[in-house]
Order: structure tokens, then sequence, then C-alpha cells
């Protein structure tokens, strides 16, 4: 399996362990040649603070309660795959445990991490898929993306719904 990293990771050993010490998102691969990962962005929108950007958040959070809905955002460029993508994931680390994990959706890849709010979020693209359940603290959680991860371009995918207390996962910052 070939991993898909950021500009700065290739190896997924190096991935697992700088993920855990500064926030990481990637997307992997497998059957492919060597591809790169670029322009990497995350954030989170809160419904209680429509005009608020998270963009240099260092977690994002996702949640469903009452007045309080929280949406994580994330987005790639991808190029130079040359190949079939047989298999990609969404992942995130985990910084807290929660019992019903959120699904991920396709959405556009338009928007500015410095500049999404809930009033300017895009919606999404896609019916939920992966919806995850019990969340542990510490671990990967990963997302099935390849029927949206297709060839190269760029990717915008949102986490949202699940639990009432927030999913809480580290950010890129």
């Amino acid at each position: 399996a070939v991993h898909i990293s950021n500009r700065f990771l290739d190896l997924e050993p190096i991935v697992a362990a700088a993920a855990k010490a500064n926030g990481f998102v990637s997307i992997i691969g497998s059957d492919l040649p060597a591809a790169e990962l670029s322009d990497l962005a995350d954030a989170y929108v809160d419904m209680s603070h429509p005009s608020k950007n998270y963009g240099s958040a260092t977690r994002v959070y996702t949640q469903v309660r009452n007045r309080a809905v929280d949406e994580t955002f994330a987005r790639f460029n991808v190029a130079g795959l040359g190949g079939t993508v047989s298999h990609a994931e969404l992942r995130f680390y985990s910084t807290g445990s929660v019992a019903d994990g959120p699904a991920a959706y396709l959405t556009s890849a338009s928007w500015s991490e410095s500049r999404i709010t809930w009033k300017n979020r895009p919606g999404a693209l896609s019916g939920a898929r992966d919806d995850k359940g019990a969340l542990g603290a510490g671990v990967w959680v990963t997302w099935d993306v390849t029927p949206w991860v297709t060839a190269d371009g760029a990717y915008g995918f949102t986490l949202k719904g699940g639990s009432s207390s927030a999913a809480a996962f580290s950010s890129r910052e």
C-alpha cells in the first residue's frame, strides 16, 4: 500500500507518530503510484457562534445538541495519482471518547480555513458515509471515502452528526 500524505510527511510510521504530537489529517490510498497531497486545511464551525471562524483551533469538533451543533471540515488537493484509487480513507486522531461518532459527507472544496463559519459553510453533496459508533480517545478514526476520491483534484469533506457530547479530533495546527 502506498501512503498519500501531505507535503511534510510521506511515510506512514512517521505520520502515526506526528499525528499524536501535532494533529494531522490524511488520506490513505492503496494500489497507486506515489502521490502528493497539498494544501491541507481543517476547521470546525459552531452553530451557536455562526459568524466565528475556528480555522486556527488546535482541535476540531463534531456534535449534535439542542442549540450546540458543531461540524468539522477537511480539504485536500490530490495530485500525481496516475492510477486507479482502490481505497481511500479520511483519518483524524481522536482526542476524547464519545458514545456516538460522526459520519463523513462529501462537500465542496471551495471553502477557506481562515474564513469558514457556520453561516458560510458548504452543504453536504452526498449522503452520510461510514457513520461511526463509540470512539475512544488516543486512537485513529477512519472514514472510507473511496467512492469520492477518484482522480487528481480538490476534495472537501465534512464530519457531522453523532453524539450530544463533542467528538474531538486533533487538527493540523
